[in-house]
């Protein structure tokens, strides 16, 4: 019955449309960081940004650990589910959610067990034991990020953002390797809902989420997040993943940066001043305004 459930809830994903947040601006850099290292092992970690904010690399760079399940594909399949709990949650019709669930605490009973179960799975066929730890990242979880703690085992969060000029730069040469048509409103639009879903999340205050600069990461505050996660930072500690890495990304995928294969560098900072027309630019900082002054971006 749960594996019917299941089957079920990923084809009603694929038809349904997600809910526009409205528009706000995103939480300041400078605010406090409520985070403390953990006091226990821990089992599960999320990666989770606007697209194109450097998810792919800090996967990458923190799953090099002994203990860590190692670089594995983005969890799409996972924040399908979650999204249809957010969306049946937040938005689902009032009659019809009291006729078949009651109570927000028995929708999130529905997808507990099914949420573990695919936790569950992905470890047994991805060789990472229950005394590993589990990290996954999809910047979609973005959207979500107020919803995970309803459904999701105990865990950790990273959320990872960047200078949404150099963002929608990147969106725009994946654009172009797709052959689809560049509409710069609709993607500073779309892009957006994912930085005002950082800035929700992070308002309510957490122990258990980072939040962090791309920039300020790839300029050498790398251990910061790996303290966050009770790793070391010695570069001892680290074990070769290259491979594994290499063999779950596909250069001809128009999402694949080169940056993924290569040790880490500053080289794309700044990188939207050869790739966005000065009208572009100044789209992209009218919207995104109150998100650039609030993380530091000039």
């Amino acid at each position: 019955m749960l594996i019917k459930h299941f089957l079920s809830l990923m084809a009603l994903s694929t038809i349904r449309t997600r809910p526009q947040p409205e528009q706000r601006q995103a939480g300041p850099a400078d605010a406090p960081q409520l985070w403390q290292p953990p006091t226990k092992p821990l089992s599960l970690v999320f990666v989770a940004g606007p697209p194109r904010s450097g998810t792919t690399w800090l996967n990458r760079e923190i799953c090099d650990r002994a203990g860590w399940s190692g670089f594995l594909p983005e969890c799409t399949f996972l924040t399908q589910q979650i999204a249809l709990y957010s969306r049946t949650r937040h938005y689902g019709e009032p009659k019809r959610f009291a006729a078949y669930f009651g109570t927000a605490e028995n929708l999130a009973s529905v997808y507990r067990p099914i949420l573990r179960q695919m936790l569950d799975l992905v470890r047994n066929l991805n060789d990472c034991p229950d005394g590993d730890v589990l990290l996954l990242k999809d910047p979609e979880l973005s959207l979500y990020l107020q919803d995970l703690g309803d459904v999701l085992p105990d865990h950790r969060l990273i959320c990872i953002v960047r200078d949404p000029r150099d963002v929608i730069a990147s969106v725009k040469n994946v654009s172009a390797r797709k052959k689809e048509a560049w509409d710069i409103k609709a993607t500073c639009a779309r892009i957006f809902s994912y930085y005002d879903g950082i800035r929700k999340y992070r308002a309510l205050g957490s122990r258990t989420a980072l939040f962090v600069r791309y920039e300020d990461l790839v300029g050498g505050t790398l251990d910061q997040v790996r303290a966050f996660l009770g790793q070391a930072t010695d570069t001892d500690a680290a074990r070769a993943n290259g491979g594994a890495v290499e063999a779950w990304l596909d250069p001809s995928d128009p999402y694949f940066s080169e940056l993924h294969l290569k040790p880490t560098t500053q080289q794309k900072v700044g990188s939207y001043k050869t790739i966005l027309t000065k009208r572009e630019i100044e789209e992209v900082e009218a919207v995104f305004s109150g998100v650039m002054q609030d993380w530091r971006y000039r």
